[in-house]
């Protein structure tokens, strides 16, 4: 009750000084509001007194100028009447007459004479003379002779140009002109207001500025925001207050002319006008403040000394209250007297130490001894409330039941009047969970400081925290990881994906471990066993991750040896026994799944025995371990070389041509490439020593087939390529073996045939469109002592694949530059091409424009009549350096030919690219010209493309007369097939060209 009374007592006081300081301030206020209206309306009063008089004065002073300007016209323009009128008006500087050019032909002042006034000039405009007194802009001038247009500033000197049309008769006008002086109205506006004290403003009626006693306004201008013209449509006469340019507040009176188009405009600043009522407002407000303040004061001292001693009765009873409250707090209090008996406890005491009050009232303290304290302890204790009447810290009490709790207490000692102790108040609370908190971070400090790395990061992934391990493993200090993400391990080594499982896996199970490769801070990747956990709030958000991490490199490293025991040859470092057959399970699996086959080569050395024999187990192993490098290299990455035990190897390859016959081959080659590799010699410790391989193969085409069965026919056939005398190869299959030995046959036959000069070159002639012989494809034939003549699809392919077209190619390309030598050399043959075939494989070579050029030396042929034919296939391949070759070769003046156009990897952008002369029409497009439609429109298609892009372009397989002339009305340049000749030895060709006839030998072949 005494807080409200007192709050409601403060309140009537603050409410009544609140009426009485309103009022007065109500009061003081609306007196100077009247004053200050009286004053504003006041001023207002005067500048309409003012501008009225100064209208009366413009309109006069514009009147007697107009009536002079009549009389002159009226009673003659004679100079002395010129000047006559001048004397009698000051306020002009000059007087003229105008011509009818609108020059000024007669004037007071020479200067002005011939300065042309256009009539449009003047206001109020009109195209012909007008009965009124006009006005022009003001000019910057004294007169007419130097006046200029207004600048940007206020003129120092002007005036104001009028004209005044008389009509002397019905058909005779005159126009008398005049300089007003500005300085003549300036200078009276002047004499009646101070600059100080207001703005005089003479205006048109568009409220363009003719005149002001503003030094810095500017004539001519619009006040931006002036409402005046719109006022003068209203009313002729006003006043109102207005916001001036510079932002002050005016006071404003303006009247229009009653006879001529101008108004004059009176400005007071409105803060001068309202200088001496703010004076009388301060003095009045200052007057009315003081004895206010006065009078509030004394109330004041009044209510503080009355509530002073309400407020002290109030105190003294709120501070009872705050103790009793107190006293029944979380937490435990106890009371005693100065003797220490127990007076009072409160209720948390009891809870906290399981003490009744009735078992403790009365008791001396000593009852909570715990006995883990010696004297000197409770002798400091003493000592403490006895100097300075407290003690506070940590002891160990017993409870009820016995079980002692580590308390934190605080003693105070209560003084009477005389200043001696009369109370004690304990207050003590229960810190036994905060201890094991205590102890828990301890415990958890000293593992965070374990052998294995830690890491703690905040929900954004930041690291807050590392421990010495966590150094010691990465590389990285406490103070470069700190504020870093996790992203400072990374190795590159997991894609995203990897890590979005990963923190999926957070924040699903709040936990993830697993194997990962981090990289350290010398850039050195390793392996960890990493384990993240998830810490989250009350509220269930993820707060921190908590990471741990082990280097498990020398786990690895073991894992590897492991591995490498039980599927490597310690000797060679080649996969074993049971890795092949793992992978032999793999091939026979992935067979069914794809048209792809795959051969087994077992291997087997000659004579290895005798070695072990002679120089010691020692040079054996060394040799396998060459051996093992050798066989690597000879087959692809995908392939796999083992070693079963003694000087037996395994070599599985994988992904051969779909095809018995084709896989054959490609296993035939490889064998091949293993046989000469392994005969080369071997550098045994300083020895030379030589030795051959046995090698037998079997095909894998057949995915029922089991991995033994496969590994036995592999024995089988390589135990009969030892039957047959070692140093050989067999496959299991007798058919196989047939067909590659064919092949080996053949290859060995073409070898020969190179040695010995068993090739030759024919002929075909290429004819252009007038029937003229123009060029020959070179074509090579094989000449075979027991098979005949072989044709080129069967011995090219094979030379392409073992590399002899090389030497085959150079031969062909010398052979056709000598024949094309001779012919040079022949009245009217020197004008004979030859085009030779170019494979891809040749034309790759490093140096195959040297070549080309060397050959052209020695032959002395005309490089212009050598024609290279490429394929589409030569373009899979470095397109750069195909430019770069064809282009040095075109310097030299070879040109060059797209055979087979259309029929491999045809592209227009190649095409664009590429230097070439001529395009081949293939002879599959020519063949069925006649009955397939499609082949007509792509033969039409070549011809126009070529043509657009500036090649020439030539038909091979022309074989019909209907052919040809289908080609002729396509516009195709040059042919080439067997309606003209098949290809020709030398000699054979020799006499086509000289019994050469087209019409006779078309007509033969139709």
């Amino acid at each position: 009750m005494s807080a409200q009374a007192s709050f409601s007592r403060r309140s009537i006081f603050c409410l009544v000084v609140l009426v009485v300081v309103l009022s007065a301030c109500s009061a003081t206020a609306y007196g100077l509001w009247r004053l200050r209206a009286e004053r504003i309306d006041h001023q207002l009063e005067a500048a309409a007194m003012t501008a009225r008089a100064f209208e009366n004065h413009l309109t006069q002073s514009l009147n007697v100028i107009e009536r002079s300007l009549m009389s002159l016209a009226i009673e003659g323009v004679a100079p002395a009447s010129l000047s006559q009128a001048l004397r009698h008006a000051p306020y002009l500087r000059s007087v003229a007459v105008l011509d009818t050019e609108e020059r000024i032909a007669r004037s007071t002042d020479p200067r002005n004479l011939g300065i042309r006034l256009p009539r449009a000039d003047f206001r109020p405009e009109a195209a012909r003379p007008l009965d009124v007194l006009r006005a022009g802009p003001v000019v910057s001038g004294r007169d007419f002779y130097d006046a200029s247009p207004v600048g940007a500033s206020a003129p120092v000197v002007s005036f104001i140009p009028v004209a005044r049309d008389v009509r002397l008769d019905d058909a005779h006008w005159m126009t008398v002109v005049a300089s007003v002086n500005t300085d003549y109205f300036l200078n009276f506006y002047g004499a009646h207001i101070s600059p100080e004290q207001g703005v005089v403003e003479l205006r048109g009626y568009d409220g363009r500025l003719l005149l002001s006693t503003d030094e810095n306004a500017l004539p001519g201008s619009l006040r931006p925001g002036d409402d005046l013209p719109i006022r003068l449509a209203a009313t002729e006469v006003g006043q109102f207050e207005e916001q001036g340019a510079d932002g002050r507040a005016m006071l404003t009176a303006y009247r229009a002319s009653r006879a001529y188009p101008f108004v004059l405009s009176v400005r007071f600043d409105k803060e001068r006008v309202l200088a001496v009522w703010h004076q009388e407002a301060l003095r009045t407000a200052t007057i009315v403040g003081a004895v206010l303040l006065v009078a509030l004061t004394l109330a004041g001292l009044y209510f503080m000394r009355f509530e002073r001693l309400a407020r002290e009765r109030e105190a003294e009873r709120a501070r009872l209250r705050i103790a009793a409250i107190a006293f029944e707090s979380q937490e435990g209090m106890v009371v005693t007297n100065e003797d220490v008996e127990v007076l009072q406890v409160n209720k948390a005491f009891t809870a906290i130490t399981g003490f009744r009050a009735e078992e403790v009232i009365g008791q001396y303290m000593n009852f909570m001894k715990s006995g883990m304290h010696d004297a000197d302890f409770y002798a400091a204790l003493r000592t403490s409330l006895a100097s300075t009447g407290a003690w506070s810290g940590e002891i160990l009490n017993k409870h009820r039941d016995g079980s002692i709790h580590p308390h934190f207490l605080t003693i105070t000692a209560v003084y009477g009047d005389d200043g001696r102790t009369t109370h004690y108040v304990g207050t003590l609370t229960d810190i036994t969970e905060r201890k094991r908190a205590e102890i828990d971070l301890r415990i958890a400090a000293i593992a965070f400081e374990s052998q294995e790395g830690m890491f703690i990061a905040d929900a954004d992934r930041v690291i807050l925290k590392v421990n010495r391990a966590f150094t010691e493993i990465t590389g990285y200090g406490e103070d470069e990881a700190i504020g870093q993400t996790p992203r400072l391990l990374r190795s590159g080594r997991h894609d995203n994906e990897f890590y979005a499982g990963m923190y999926a896996s957070l924040e699903t199970t709040g936990t993830w471990q697993g194997e990962i490769w981090n990289r350290r801070k010398s850039g050195e990747i390793f392996p960890e066993w990493l384990t993240i956990t998830v810490v989250r709030d009350t509220a269930g958000r993820i707060s921190h991750y908590v990471s741990a991490l082990t280097d498990i490199t020398l786990r690895k490293e073991a894992e590897y040896e492991i591995k490498n025991l039980a599927f490597y040859d310690p000797l060679t470092r080649l996969p074993n026994r049971r890795l092949l057959l793992d992978r032999l399970k793999h091939v026979l699996a992935t067979l069914g799944r794809s048209q792809r086959q795959g051969a087994l080569l077992f291997i087997d050395l000659d004579n290895f025995k005798t070695l072990n024999d002679s120089f010691g187990h020692d040079m054996g192993d060394l040799l396998l371990q060459h051996v093992a490098q050798r066989l690597s290299a000879c087959v692809r990455e995908s392939d796999t070389v083992a070693r079963l035990g003694g000087d037996e190897f395994v070599v599985l390859l994988d992904d051969l041509r779909p095809g018995r016959q084709d896989a054959a081959t490609q296993a035939r080659i490889v064998a091949d490439k293993i046989q000469q590799n392994l005969d080369e010699p071997y550098d045994l410790a300083g020895h030379d020593y030589r030795c051959t391989p046995s090698i037998g193969i079997t095909l894998i085409v057949d995915a029922d087939c089991s991995c033994e069965d496969l590994m036995k026919r592999a024995d089988l056939a390589l135990y009969g390529a030892k039957a047959a005398g070692r140093d050989t190869i067999r496959f299991f299959d007798p058919e196989m073996q047939e067909a590659v030995s064919s092949r080996a046959a053949l290859e060995k036959d073409l070898r020969i045939g190179l040695q010995e000069q068993q090739f030759l070159l024919y002929y075909q002639p290429q004819v252009d469109d007038r029937g003229s012989v123009i060029g020959a494809e070179a074509l090579v034939r094989w000449r075979h002592p027991s098979l005949g003549l072989v044709a080129p699809g069967t011995f090219i392919p094979l030379a392409e694949e073992t590399g002899l077209i090389l030497p085959l190619g150079q031969w062909v390309l010398e052979t056709a530059c000598r024949q094309l030598a001779c012919w040079a050399a022949v009245p009217g043959r020197e004008h004979i091409e030859i085009a030779v075939n170019v494979s891809v494989r040749q034309f790759h070579q490093p140096d195959f424009v040297a070549q080309v050029e060397d050959v052209l030396a020695r032959t002395a042929a005309d490089p212009r009549r050598l024609k290279l034919e490429l394929t589409e296939s030569l373009m899979l391949d470095d397109l750069e350096e195909v430019i770069a070759k064809m282009a040095a070769l075109r310097s030299r003046g070879i040109r060059f030919s797209l055979d087979d156009f259309g029929t491999g990897y045809s592209s227009l952008a190649y095409l664009r690219r590429l230097p070439l002369d001529q395009l081949k029409i293939d002879k599959a497009f020519v063949h069925d010209l006649q009955v397939n439609p499609n082949d007509a429109v792509i033969a039409r298609s070549i011809v126009a493309l070529a043509r657009n892009l500036g090649l020439n372009v030539i038909a091979e397989g022309v074989e019909t007369s209907e052919q040809h002339q289908f080609l002729v009305r396509q516009g195709c340049p040059a042919y080439q097939g067997y309606l003209f000749s098949a290809p020709l030895p030398i000699d054979e060709f020799e006499r086509f060209l000289g019994g050469w006839n087209v019409s006779s030998i078309i007509r033969q072949r139709a």
